[in-house]
C-alpha cells in the first residue's frame, strides 16, 4: 500500500530557497510505502478467528483454548526431589503457623507458603498481633510455642503430610499439614489443629 504526499506550494516568501537535486521540486507527488504494523508471527499462521459471542462483548483471544489456560497458567506441580527436606521444612513452617496464631508474627508472613483456605484459617484462629504499650513487653522464649516432635509421610511423589506436637507454656497440642509442592516451593494446603 502506498501514501500519497503533497508537498505545500511555494509562496512568496520562500522562493529564494532553491530545491535540492535529491529531493522532488514542489507540486509534485511522491509515493512513499507504508510501514508494516502488524506483529510478527511467530509459530507460523494465524489461526482462524473465532466467533465473538453475544454477550458483553469479550474479545475473544483464538489461540487461547480455556480448558488448557490452567496448564500453563496455573500452580506448576514439582517433584519431592527438587524441593526442601520435608521433615525440616515442616517444622519451620509449623512453627511460624503456631507463632502467627498466637500473635507473635503477621498473618502476612504466611502468604507465599499457604493457600488461601489456610490463610483464612489461620486468620480465623490468629490473636491479635500486640499494639502500644503490650508491644513493648514481648514473650520470653520460655512463653513461646515451641514445634517438638514431627513425623513424616509422603503419599505420593510432590506430595508430604507432616504430624507436628506444639509445646505450649501449660498444653500440648498437635498439628497436621499437607504439603504439596507447587512452583519449586512446599504449600501448605491442608491444616488441622488439635
Amino acid at each position: 500500500m502506498t501514501a500519497v504526499v503533497t508537498a505545500p506550494a511555494p509562496s512568496a516568501a520562500r522562493s529564494w530557497v532553491r530545491p535540492h537535486p535529491r529531493h522532488p521540486t514542489p507540486g509534485r507527488l511522491r509515493h512513499l510505502p507504508l510501514p508494516d504494523t502488524e506483529p510478527p508471527v511467530e509459530r507460523g499462521d494465524l489461526p482462524q478467528r473465532a466467533s465473538a459471542s453475544s454477550g458483553q462483548g469479550v474479545l475473544a483471544l483464538p489461540w487461547c483454548d480455556e480448558t488448557e489456560d490452567d496448564l500453563f497458567f496455573g500452580p506448576q506441580a514439582t517433584p519431592t526431589r527438587e524441593l526442601p527436606e520435608p521433615a525440616r521444612w515442616g517444622r519451620q513452617v509449623t512453627q511460624l503457623i503456631v507463632e502467627v496464631m498466637e500473635g507473635h508474627r503477621p498473618t502476612t508472613q504466611l502468604i507465599r507458603w499457604t493457600t488461601d483456605e489456610v490463610l483464612r484459617e489461620v486468620r480465623r484462629r490468629a490473636r491479635p498481633l500486640p499494639t502500644g504499650r503490650d508491644r513493648t513487653r514481648s514473650l520470653g522464649p520460655s512463653q513461646r510455642p515451641v514445634v517438638g516432635g514431627v513425623r513424616v509421610s509422603e503419599p505420593c511423589d510432590g506430595v508430604a503430610e507432616v504430624t507436628a506436637v506444639v509445646h505450649r507454656r501449660h498444653r500440648v497440642q498437635a498439628v497436621a499439614l499437607r504439603l504439596e509442592g507447587r512452583d519449586g516451593r512446599w504449600v501448605v494446603t491442608v491444616l488441622e489443629c488439635g
